[in-house]
């Protein structure tokens, strides 16, 4: 191990790593603890022009795109050996390699059920056996680097397989992971702790609102109600307004050509500074089919027809809103709960008879649901498929009981 210094190690993921050089670099001034960087190249760095991302404030830069080139088929082991170094794995971090594979929307992407999402380049190339050598390899590397390094924490998303290893390999170490998030309401930040992205202290926090609650029904002559509005009030996040507001601007034809133009002149950037990656990077066939296909799917939203007079008849059921697909909220924050169809058929088949399950469509989908889906909803007799611009608060007010695998509706519902 490397002589006794203490350091963090920093896996370069999502958009809100920008924020990890100034944190650096003030480890680096505190002159005790370092702190490592994990890329997938540094061209794919953020501009330090423009964000103050710096890899000099970082005492070492890994960059761990070759192990992500996945070997041809002829150099891989044998399928026996293969299988029998990830059973080595497994029994060592006691997980399965196919949820470190599949938390990842490239190597995984055959994993999702919920969605027509565009394929990847690395999935038109790559087999299984081939997929599950990158992981074993990725094992490999990062063990030796917990040895190399005394860790305090790992900051990062285990969204990528490289993210995905290091968690089990830390947690095996002892190494506690955070996670910088971004809250849904306001502007702010916070760590969260865990795979299932649960902020730190929210169970006390939480007890707490609960007990304040409980105490002012108790004596409602010394409520704030001011106070209670500001805790209690849990509203549409911005992000998700901006999506509801432009739904309609994002199905027109001039918004179409625009999406094609963007694509097209991105396209011929990469081309020109010959920027090319098989892992992290989509066909442009692929693109431009989606873009299409998430047109049309805007465009017939926008011509169904209001379903609240049927939710409000006053038959009591319990209101499930879906959730986007690939997205980190299922495939990491609930990879054990991730098939969208196999829980709504639990749930229809558990109901109380008389009551129904109202499904609603996400607005901010990102691509239309697989083929078959909707049908399969339809074909119970206890389901009631709301319209996609139908208002969730509405229905939320009307129902009975929230089911939710992970989402803002069940905050609301929790509140």
């Amino acid at each position: 191990m490397t002589g006794q210094k203490s350091y963090i190690l920093f896996y370069y993921g999502t958009w809100l790593a920008t924020y990890y050089s100034s944190l650096a670099r003030y480890l680096r001034g505190s002159g005790e603890i370092g702190s490592i960087l994990v890329t997938l190249g540094n061209d794919r760095l953020p501009n330090p022009d423009q964000f103050e991302f710096a890899t000099s404030d970082f005492d070492d830069t890994i960059d761990i795109s070759s192990i992500l080139e996945a070997r041809s088929v002829e150099n891989l082991p044998l399928r026996s050996e293969l299988t029998a170094r990830a059973q080595v794995y497994e029994r060592r971090y006691g997980v399965n390699l196919n949820d470190v594979l599949r938390v990842d929307r490239h190597f995984g992407i055959g994993f999702v059920t919920g969605a027509k999402f565009m394929r990847p380049k690395i999935d038109h190339v790559t087999s299984y056996e081939q997929r599950l050598d990158v992981a074993i390899r990725m094992f490999d590397y990062f063990e030796a680097l917990f040895d190399r390094y005394k860790f305090l924490a790992w900051v990062g998303v285990p969204s990528t397989i490289g993210s995905a290893v290091i968690a089990c390999v830390g947690a095996s170490h002892g190494v506690p992971m955070r996670r910088l998030e971004i809250s849904s309401f306001g502007k702010k930040l916070f760590w969260s702790d865990n795979w299932e992205a649960t902020p730190l202290n929210l169970e006390a926090k939480y007890g707490e609102l609960v007990s304040q609650e409980q105490r002012d029904e108790a004596h409602p002559d010394h409520v704030d109600k001011d106070l209670v509005a500001s805790e209690f009030n849990v509203s549409m996040p911005y992000r998700s307004a901006q999506k509801r507001d432009g739904f309609k601007a994002f199905s027109t034809i001039s918004y179409l050509v625009y999406r094609f133009a963007f694509m097209a002149r991105w396209a011929f950037s990469k081309a020109v500074r010959r920027k090319s990656w098989q892992y992290g990077d989509y066909l442009l066939s692929s693109r431009f089919a989606q873009e299409w296909r998430q047109w049309i799917w805007h465009r017939r939203t926008l011509r169904e027809p209001s379903t609240m007079e049927q939710v409000v008849d006053g038959t009591p059921y319990v209101f499930l809103p879906l959730h986007v697909e690939p997205e980190v909220t299922l495939m990491v924050d609930a990879f054990n709960y991730n098939h969208q169809l196999a829980y709504v058929d639990w749930l229809v088949k558990s109901l109380p008879a008389g009551w129904r399950l109202v499904v609603k469509e996400h607005f901010g989908s990102t691509c239309p649901r697989p083929a078959g889906f909707w049908d399969q909803l339809a074909a119970y007799p206890n389901v009631l498929i709301a319209a996609t611009l139908d208002s969730a608060d509405e229905i939320l007010q009307h129902s009975r009981a929230v089911a939710t695998i992970n989402g803002t509706v069940g905050l609301q519902a929790a509140i």
